[in-house]
């Protein structure tokens, strides 16, 4: 400021630099201190130099969690601040094909205690990358970040609902209890905060899915809650009801639009599959393109589009195994994109199974000219079509 700089000079214990302590001052052009602008620290400090863990026994421990650890990696005695005590780790700053870190490992047990992306909109998370019925959990990349304390980023904005069941918040009070555990969300399913993970994670996946199609995106993140329920009276009792169901409705979030996904009336959460949050992303996607206002049959188009985009993505046609599995559906799977409905033979009038006629052409398609060229061609005849089209329209505009 007015030429003014920035200084920082950092406590350190037999020349170990103490993270997390400091004096600040700002220094002017004739290197003169002007003004002292804090401690930065613990009162009573005391040091743990107790160096139990030797550096190539430190750089063995990277070698165990990274690959091709090279062997000349500099690494550096540092002292981590909690509390008042200043506790003792080995630092490094690695390279992977996922990233680049920076690790800490205890001094004391030889453990890496933190994994830190230096990656500005990164952070490592675990997820379902389909659902639990196909695989397990794994690490996956959240990409796109633009918070440093929240699931919060250029394509999303997760909540939970999880306060308002806990009667801890008023109803329908959207809340971000997710936070960076050492610049990364490694939550397991057993906690609360992995679903938010799995939405954030499933949302800006399927922005980025798009935007290579061409769809520019929403200007803006869109918002998404998990663990939600309708609260109903019952017997003159407020109670949350679960539902076997995810949604996406244009008018939530002062009309920006926003995604739901439900805990069921047994406690199993919708977000975990990720054919469920590509299909209501895709209804989002609709709405913009089509909006708001569409006839029944333009619903089952509707439907029909959001079921073929999940299971395009996910390389699979069959669509949704864990919701049919926490639904209790006698199948495997909610609905197939591989399927012989035609038009008009398999009309029912109820959406989702019409729909089952828009997805199956769309597959057929996709399976005839490849999937880029077939996501390609149904995402543009959305943009020529509006809510009153039918099915006999939408086939004009696949041609």
């Amino acid at each position: 400021v007015a030429g003014l700089t920035l200084a920082r000079v950092g406590a350190k214990a037999d020349g170990i630099p103490i993270r997390g302590t400091g004096s600040s001052f700002m220094v002017s052009p004739d290197n003169e201190v002007v003004a002292f602008l804090g401690y930065a620290g613990a009162a009573d400090l005391t040091v743990n130099n107790e160096w139990k863990v030797n550096e190539a026994m430190a750089k063995e421990a990277l070698k165990k969690r990274f690959q091709a650890v090279p062997e000349e990696l500099p690494i550096e005695r540092v002292y981590m601040l909690e509390g008042n005590q200043a506790e003792p780790y080995w630092e490094a700053m690695v390279r992977d094909a996922r990233g680049e870190w920076n690790v800490l490992i205890s001094a004391r047990t030889g453990e890496i205690e933190r994994v830190e992306s230096l990656r500005w909109g990164q952070a490592l998370g675990y997820a379902f990358d389909s659902n639990p019925v196909k695989a397990g959990v794994a690490q996956v990349q959240l990409q796109n970040l633009t918070s440093s304390s929240s699931l919060t980023g250029t394509n999303a904005r997760v909540y939970s609902y999880l306060p308002n069941l806990l009667f801890l918040a008023q109803p329908r009070l959207f809340l971000q209890l997710a936070e960076p555990l050492g610049g990364n969300y490694l939550y397991p399913p057993s906690n609360p905060r992995f679903s938010e993970v799995q939405l954030y994670h499933g949302i800006d996946r399927a922005a980025s899915l798009f935007r290579g199609l061409g769809f520019p995106g929403f200007g803006r993140p869109l918002e998404g809650v998990v663990l939600y329920k309708d609260l109903m009276q019952i017997q003159g009792q407020n109670v949350f009801v679960g539902q076997n169901n995810a949604y996406f409705s244009p008018a939530e979030f002062s009309n920006r639009g926003g995604l739901f996904f439900y805990l069921t009336s047994r406690n199993r959460d919708t977000a975990w599959d990720s054919d469920v949050i590509f299909h209501e992303y895709t209804h989002a996607v609709v709405n913009a393109l089509v909006g708001r206002n569409q006839g029944k049959t333009f619903r089952a188009i509707n439907e029909g589009v959001a079921d073929y985009f999940a299971a395009s993505f996910l390389g699979d046609p069959a669509m949704a195994e864990w919701a049919a599995l926490i639904f209790g559906e006698r199948l495997p799977f909610l609905r197939t994109v591989d399927n012989p409905n035609s038009w008009p033979q398999n009309l029912v009038g109820e959406e989702h199974v019409d729909g089952n006629i828009w997805s199956g052409t769309l597959w057929d398609l996709r399976r005839a000219l490849g999937p880029d060229r077939a996501n390609r061609i149904a995402l543009a005849s959305l943009a020529v079509m509006d809510g009153n089209a039918e099915f006999f329209d939408g086939a004009l505009e696949e041609l």
